[in-house]
């Protein structure tokens, strides 16, 4: 019987670890960009993001506000935007509209207080305001 070469060894290594790796990363999920809107004058953007965890877990949802140009600075240290509101639901019980260049509505159908992970008021001069349309849990 042949014995294994090293070469074909470490070929044979490279490909088992590069399957263990497709396969892990089918499970992480994916993030996606499901609806953006610019305020009534250019200055700020919101978008709503959601994500699918995969195998770990379930669907997470993110809104968040950004400056449209922000400057050099504000870009280097990371603070042209700000994630405002987080649930762990679909993005289609989520929307929102810019009511004023700065003030943003945010409306979640049928939210549990459980499924709230993050909600802001504020991101630097623009207002966030809530229509949180929640459930009550029947006590059972």
């Amino acid at each position: 019987m042949p014995t294994m070469t090293r070469h074909k060894a470490w070929s044979l290594g490279l490909l088992v670890g590069c399957c263990l790796i497709l396969a892990m990363s089918s499970c992480l999920g994916k993030t996606s960009l499901r609806a953006e809107a610019v305020s009534p004058t250019g200055k700020y953007l919101a978008e709503l993001r959601e994500g699918d965890t995969g195998a770990v877990g379930g669907w997470m949802s993110a809104i968040r506000v950004s400056r449209v140009k922000p400057g050099v600075w504000t870009r280097l240290l990371g603070r042209e935007g700000d994630t405002v509101f987080g649930a762990y639901l679909r993005s289609t019980r989520i929307s929102f509209v810019w009511e004023k260049e700065d003030r943003l509505r945010i409306v979640c159908a049928e939210c549990q207080v459980a499924d709230i992970s993050l909600r802001k008021y504020a991101w630097e001069d623009v207002t966030i305001s809530y229509n949180l349309a929640a459930t009550q849990p029947t006590g059972k």
